[in-house]
């Protein structure tokens, strides 16, 4: 016969000691289930059954402008089931999961290298500015333009197709992508609406890795060494009056270049807090020339502009940092 069924208290501190031992630490949900799959009283861990996969919707993603010029455009083709694409089969030989990850070969990664907060002479210690340096390098085997400027990125939409608002709290915003960590920020739009575009700068070619083995390996320049926060206060103090936002080119070697990032932290004066308020965000705009012999590995096709000037792709970026700690 089977095993009978025993009563678990689940909820509450005061009948803690009837549970059982090995179902100590294990969640409310994972029992749920374990019920679900099973009318037997587990007498071990070893007694539970696996808990089966949440089923997830089959999408595939593709690139609109490559759909046009007639290619596949494939950016995500999920494979669910693990045998589709096995050789051993008469049909479906290659049909593994794709995913395109091209573009870290193509577009210019921005990286923040260095940051620092700084209040400005003369006026009130509750004012505080962030100040980031940026490091942009070319992974590309051809020359590329770029620049950066303000942004119009104003938040996402949400999921209700009759509110098109955007939202300016970003959530699941991934900020590293070894650990995974997620956090929920606010976002400023209008912090950094007054930034002045920067001029062009031209990165050369990536340098080849294994044909610089054995050599001196090259240093940041001195700029870059020396950079702190006092350094970006000193330069911001001849912005423009009421500034809220600035940006500089501090070095340019070879395939990377270093620009300067001031922004003015407009949760520093807030009286309230909230959970989004640990995390502040800001927009800026990364621009990357395309034409005129410029990004060609992107095969990108400039559109025409007025007067002739040159075309440029943008990309919107988001920086963060969090408000509790300043940094």
């Amino acid at each position: 016969g089977g095993r009978h069924l025993e009563r678990l208290v689940l909820d509450g501190n005061d009948d803690d000691e009837d549970v059982a031992d090995y179902l100590k630490g294990v969640s409310k949900q994972a029992i749920d289930l374990q019920a679900a799959l099973t009318s037997l009283q587990p007498q071990s861990r070893s007694d539970f059954y696996p808990l089966p996969i949440p089923l997830r919707t089959r999408k595939s993603r593709r690139c609109r402008a490559e759909l046009q010029n007639g290619r596949p455009g494939i950016l995500v083709k999920p494979k669910l089931n693990p045998l589709e694409g096995d050789t051993s089969l008469r049909s479906g030989h290659g049909q593994w999961w794709k995913k395109d990850s091209s573009a870290i070969h193509v577009v210019p990664r921005v990286k923040v290298v260095r940051q620092g907060t700084f209040h400005p002479k003369g006026e009130d210690r509750t004012t505080t500015y962030h100040a980031f340096l940026l490091r942009v390098k070319n992974p590309t085997l051809g020359k590329v333009h770029i620049r950066f400027g303000p942004s119009g990125y104003q938040g996402e939409v949400g999921w209700d197709p009759e509110n098109d608002t955007k939202q300016e709290i970003l959530e699941d915003l991934l900020v590293d992508t070894l650990s995974g960590q997620k956090i929920t920020a606010q976002l400023s739009p209008k912090a950094t609406q007054d930034l002045t575009t920067t001029d062009t700068v031209e990165l050369d070619s990536v340098e080849d890795a294994f044909l610089e083995l054995g050599k001196k390996q090259t240093k940041n320049p001195a700029e870059v060494l020396e950079w702190n926060a006092t350094l970006a206060s000193e330069a911001f103090s001849v912005a423009p009056k009421n500034s809220s936002s600035s940006m500089r080119l501090i070095a340019k070697q070879s395939d990377s270049a270093w620009f300067e990032f001031v922004c003015l932290d407009t949760t520093s004066t807030s009286t309230t807090t909230t959970p989004t308020q640990n995390y502040s965000a800001v927009p800026i705009a990364f621009q990357v020339q395309v034409g005129d012999g410029c990004w060609e590995s992107s095969l990108v096709k400039p559109l025409p502009t007025k007067d002739n000037e040159p075309d440029f792709v943008s990309f919107d970026l988001v920086v963060t940092w969090t408000t509790n700690n300043n940094n």
